[in-house]
C-alpha cells in the first residue's frame, strides 16, 4: 500500500539511476571550495526540504509524464512542464506553498545541474509570488488586564509630571491622564458613547 508520502513525492530509491547518484554526490563531505560537494555544508532541515520538493516534482513527472525519467534532469524540465505542474499544486496548495515549492526545486536542480541557468524558473516564481494573496499580519493579542494596567501607568505619569511647573509640561500631563483614564475604563468595561463624551476632567493643579 503506497504511503500519503509516497503518493506526492517519488521515493528516493524509486529516483532513477543519474539522479540519485548526483544527489548523493552534492551532499558528501568535502572541502568547503569543492564544487562537486557544494550541498554538503547545508543544514538537515534544508536538504531535506530541498529533496522533498525534488522528490515531488519526480513524482508528478512519473505520474504524467514517465518517459521523461529515462532522461537526464536538466532536460526533465521546461516552461510546459512547469505550468502543468503548477496547476497540479494549486489544486491543494495555498500560492504561497507553490511560490516556495517552486524555490525549494529551482535550487535543488541548481545544485544537481550546476551548469545549467535555470534564471527563468527564478522568474517565473517572482511572477507568481507578485501576485499572490498577502496573508493577514497576525498581531499579538492585548489582554484587558494589560490595558487597565497601561491605563494606570499613564494616569500615574501624568500625576507625577503635572507635580512640575510649567504649563507645557501641565498640558501634556492632562491629556495623559486622559489617556490612560480612558484606556483603564474601556478595559474594565465598555461605556457608552455618551458616557466617554459626558466625563470631565477637573484640572485642579
Amino acid at each position: 500500500m503506497m504511503s500519503s508520502a509516497s503518493k506526492v513525492q517519488l521515493p528516493f530509491r524509486e529516483w532513477p539511476a543519474d539522479d540519485r547518484q548526483r544527489w548523493e554526490a552534492v551532499f558528501k563531505s568535502g572541502d568547503l571550495f569543492d564544487e562537486a560537494t557544494r550541498g554538503a555544508h547545508l543544514a538537515p532541515s534544508t536538504r531535506e526540504a530541498l529533496r522533498a520538493s525534488y522528490a515531488r516534482y519526480l513524482r508528478f513527472v512519473a505520474d504524467h509524464h514517465n518517459a521523461l525519467l529515462e532522461r537526464p534532469p536538466e532536460v526533465r524540465l521546461n516552461r510546459e512542464l512547469v505550468a502543468e505542474y503548477v496547476s497540479l499544486l494549486r489544486r491543494t496548495n495555498q500560492e504561497s506553498s507553490v511560490v516556495t515549492t517552486l524555490g525549494h526545486l529551482r535550487l535543488s536542480l541548481r545544485l544537481i545541474c550546476p551548469d545549467i541557468d535555470w534564471a527563468w524558473l527564478l522568474t517565473i516564481t517572482k511572477r507568481i509570488a507578485a501576485v499572490a494573496p498577502r496573508k493577514a499580519r497576525k498581531h499579538p493579542t492585548v489582554t484587558s488586564e494589560r490595558l487597565y494596567l497601561l491605563g494606570i501607568e499613564l494616569i500615574d505619569r501624568a500625576v507625577a509630571t503635572a507635580c512640575k511647573d510649567g504649563e507645557i509640561s501641565k498640558l501634556a500631563a492632562a491629556m495623559e491622564y486622559r489617556d490612560g483614564l480612558l484606556i483603564a475604563l474601556l478595559a474594565l468595561f465598555l461605556p457608552r458613547r455618551r458616557t466617554v463624551t459626558a466625563i470631565r476632567i477637573v484640572n485642579n493643579w
